[in-house]
Formats: C-alpha cells, structure tokens, sequence
C-alpha cells in the first residue's frame, strides 16, 4: 500500500488535476498519508493552480522544494509535458524545469538533458 500512495503522491502533485486534488488530497492530507500535505494544500489551492503559469513557474518550485516531490516532479515534466502538442505548456515546461534546476541540478543533468 505505501508503494502505491508514494505513486499517487508525486503523480497528483505533478499534473495541474485541479478537481480530483481538490477532492482527494484534504482528506490524505489531514491523515498524515502525504508529507507537507497541509503546507502544499494551503499553497496550491483552487484559485492558485487555477493559472498555469502560476502552477508551471511558481507552484511547483515551491512543491519541489519538499525532497519527496522533487524527481516526480521533474519525471513528469521531462515525460510528458516537454513534448506536448501546445507550444505554450512546451515553453512553460522548459521554465519550470530551468526554476527546478536549483533544486537538484545532476538529477537535471543526468535525466532532462
């Protein structure tokens, strides 16, 4: 079970899943499943992620900060949003990844170069 909650962890706070997060996670968070979870709560609420930017450049930085979410963080970004089909996300993705680059700059190297 910890190994799918670690999963869903960085899986929910990589994506911008504005409705499913605001459901499930004050309730995991609450219960101590997901670490930092009232302090990423506060921060990423409705209204914040409701602007991408703000969730590309200022949201996950701070998310990322956490050790737990740094990599899931970057994975995502790397995997599935450096090549999306809007140029606009393919230029938010290459800003966040250039902010997160403090946060763990060999796992940068290593896997996003």
């Amino acid at each position: 079970m910890a190994s799918f909650l670690d999963a869903l962890r960085g899986w929910l706070l990589a994506l911008r899943v504005v409705v499913p997060l605001s459901l499930i996670y004050p309730y995991e968070a609450g219960e101590g499943t997901f670490p930092h979870g009232i302090d990423i709560l506060t921060t990423a609420d409705y209204f914040a992620v409701g602007n991408i930017s703000n969730c590309f450049l200022v949201i996950s930085v701070f998310i990322a900060g956490f050790q737990e979410y740094t990599k899931p963080m970057i994975d995502h970004l790397v995997s599935m949003k450096i090549n999306h089909w809007d140029g606009a996300i393919r230029e938010l993705s290459a800003k966040a990844l250039h902010n997160l680059t403090p946060q763990d700059p060999e796992y940068i190297a290593t896997h996003a170069l």
